[in-house]
């Protein structure tokens, strides 16, 4: 049932505009960075792209030595991605298929990694579930997602109500990127999807871009993946990313100037992904479910 409402003829070519600023080219490149360095690497090992789009990541980690598969709902997507790894000569081994009923057996893959697609997934619980369960026992699953409650959110929300409070003395509409109301720390964000909760946030449409499904914070995330593995590590990527003004001056800076400033705020976000604009999280299996692997392993025997 799932499976009907994911949009198999996704494209990313209206995703985002031709030109990127260079606040976001540089959010961007630092998400993509911060993600793959957390990769476990080993000679040929195993791993998993959960969304991989048109494979640019996915590519990036087979150059190194790694077996790749990507895993991506979309065949207009999985077309890119394979026009990719033939144009570079790159052995990537797609599949067709959705997050949250995950087609590998168990612990398959040395890492699992998600960049920027848990928040397009119609259960993101779920998604997390099949992660943690394609992960070996010593792997590592990595998810990186953009953060809803970020400290730019929470200003640019500010600066909106002033600017239609003072400046044009009227409501202004609400944009997709705006700042937005707390989220329960218990709850997966938009609505919950844990087993056995009766109650749930229906997270309204201009809240989030039309293309996502859920909303993220920190504590929604730290949450979501606490139910299914161990957090090693959780950091933040950039500062004031959400913010016109930030982009607007950053532009307009010598732009050695202007990646030295986002350099340093990037630092800064690093230890503080409370308030970052971007998360990114490492995790292993939990050892209750290693235990249970083991003995369902030797029942099997």
């Amino acid at each position: 049932e799932m499976s009907t409402k994911v949009d198999l003829e996704w494209d990313d070519a209206d995703a985002l505009p031709p030109v990127l600023d260079i606040v976001t080219l540089f959010v961007f490149n630092r998400m993509t960075d911060v993600t793959l360095e957390m990769v476990d690497q080993k000679d040929g090992g195993r791993i998993l792209d959960v969304g991989c789009g048109m494979g640019i990541d996915a590519s990036e980690l087979a150059k190194k030595g790694n077996r790749l598969v990507g895993l991506e709902p979309s065949h207009v997507m999985l077309k890119k991605a394979n026009n990719l790894s033939k144009e570079q000569s790159i052995d990537l081994h797609l599949v067709q298929g959705i997050g949250e009923t995950s087609p590998f057996k168990k612990r398959s893959f040395q890492n699992v990694i998600c960049k920027g697609a848990l928040d397009h997934f119609y259960n993101p619980d779920m998604a997390i579930q099949e992660m943690a369960d394609a992960a070996k026992h010593d792997g590592k699953v990595i998810i990186s997602v953009t953060n809803y409650e970020s400290l730019s959110c929470m200003l640019m929300k500010v600066f909106n109500k002033l600017r239609s409070r003072i400046i044009e003395k009227r409501k202004v509409k609400k944009d997709l990127w705006d700042g937005y109301g707390k989220t329960k720390t218990y709850r997966i964000p938009g609505k919950d999807t844990h087993t056995g909760e009766k109650t749930y946030i229906e997270t309204r449409q201009w809240e989030i871009p039309t293309d996502h499904i859920y909303k993220f914070d920190y504590f929604v995330l730290k949450n979501a993946l606490n139910r299914h593995l161990e957090v090693e590590s959780l950091v933040g990527v950039s500062l004031f990313w959400k913010l016109p003004c930030w982009r607007m001056v950053m532009e307009r800076l010598p732009k050695v100037l202007a990646l030295s400033i986002l350099s340093v705020s990037d630092k800064i976000a690093r230890q503080f992904p409370l308030f970052s604009d971007v998360m990114v999280s490492k995790c292993r299996v939990k050892n209750q479910n290693r235990l249970n692997d083991r003995v369902q392993g030797e029942s099997d025997e």
